[in-house]
């Protein structure tokens, strides 16, 4: 999995995404909350790990209030 950006920590450029749903498929854009193992990374199974952005937007309750939000406003939610 290609990493485009990290809000937390220091995974960056290509990792490996231990995951045994297929939540994240290639191709696809995603905020994904990600945790280090010792097989790769992976993210807790629950609707709120994953995020997928839909027409340029990612649409979640888990961020702020239930609504749309780009990229830049996610970042900016997260590092309040």
């Amino acid at each position: 999995m290609e990493v485009s950006k990290t809000i937390f920590g220091t995974a960056s450029g290509e990792i490996k995404l231990d995951q045994s749903t297929d939540y994240v498929k290639s191709g696809e854009e995603h905020l994904v909350f990600l945790r280090e193992g010792e097989k790769g990374y992976y993210y807790v199974l629950s609707p709120s790990s994953v995020i997928q952005k839909q027409n340029g937007v990612y649409v979640s309750d888990k961020i702020g209030d239930i609504g749309e939000y780009t990229k830049s406003e996610v970042i900016d939610l997260l590092l309040k």
